[in-house]
Order: structure tokens, then C-alpha cells, then sequence
């Protein structure tokens, strides 16, 4: 069986099949804010792993082996940076896409820096984070 290829709003997606589809892993710990972008994105096509703790992130890229992250940087366990230059020790080109609040201060000039490596600010919509998917895993 082939894998349908398509590109949706500047991002490539495959659908789902029994072969290997684009995986995800979604570390967000709003419940709503994670529901509604793993519908979103399972509908564009893409297989997707939600986690709500930092300190859960090196075992599911483990054992899920994401193709990106989409990492809150606000997580009740762990400072979403910290688990940043956790898995970057192991897995230095992951792409990651960060993903904060609007009133978050947090300093990201040295990780912005870094390729791969994108940053989006709450409420975004999903064509913007369609569009910095394929920026990074290109």
C-alpha cells in the first residue's frame, strides 16, 4: 500500500496507513488546548502523541520516536526549557516547535537561535503552526 502525500497549507502530511506516518509529540498540560490540536492535527494527517509532563518527554520520544515536538513551555512538573536542553542532549536534531501563552516572559533568544527550533505564541491558529512545521522538519 503507498502513503498519500499532500500538502496542507505549506506543511507536508501524510495520512494515515499501515505504513509509517508523520508523528507528533504534543507535550501540553491544558487539556483543552491539547484535545483541540491533536483533533487538528490528526485531521491534516498526522499521528499524534499527547503528554502533560515534562519529566515524561525522553521515555515517549523513545518509545514513540517523534519526526517533532511541540513543546509548552509552561508544564507543572518541569521548566518546558529544561526539558528542551534535555532532549537536545539526546536527540540534538529534533525539531521543536515551543509553544507559549501571550503573557509569558520567558527568555528564548539562545534556543531561537539554534535551527530547527521554532517559536509560536498562544492563541495561535493552526495554519501558523502548519507553517512552522514544515520550516523546521524540512
Amino acid at each position: 500500500m503507498t502513503t498519500t502525500k499532500r500538502t496542507i497549507s505549506g506543511a507536508r502530511a501524510r495520512r494515515k496507513s499501515s505504513e509509517e506516518s508523520f508523528r507528533l509529540l504534543l507535550v501540553e498540560d491544558d487539556d483543552l488546548v491539547a484535545a483541540g490540536l491533536t483533533t487538528l492535527l490528526e485531521l491534516e494527517g498526522f499521528t499524534v502523541l499527547t503528554i502533560d509532563r515534562g519529566l515524561a518527554v525522553v521515555e515517549a520520544i523513545k518509545s514513540f520516536n517523534p519526526h517533532v515536538v511541540i513543546l509548552d513551555l509552561t508544564l507543572p512538573d518541569v521548566d518546558g526549557i529544561e526539558v528542551f536542553r534535555r532532549l537536545r542532549k539526546r536527540w540534538p536534531d529534533l525539531p521543536v516547535v515551543f509553544s507559549t501563552g501571550n503573557g509569558s516572559s520567558v527568555d528564548l533568544t539562545a534556543e531561537l537561535k539554534r535551527e530547527r527550533v521554532e517559536l509560536l505564541r498562544k492563541p495561535y491558529e493552526i495554519k501558523e503552526l502548519l507553517a512552522a512545521l514544515q520550516r523546521i522538519t524540512k
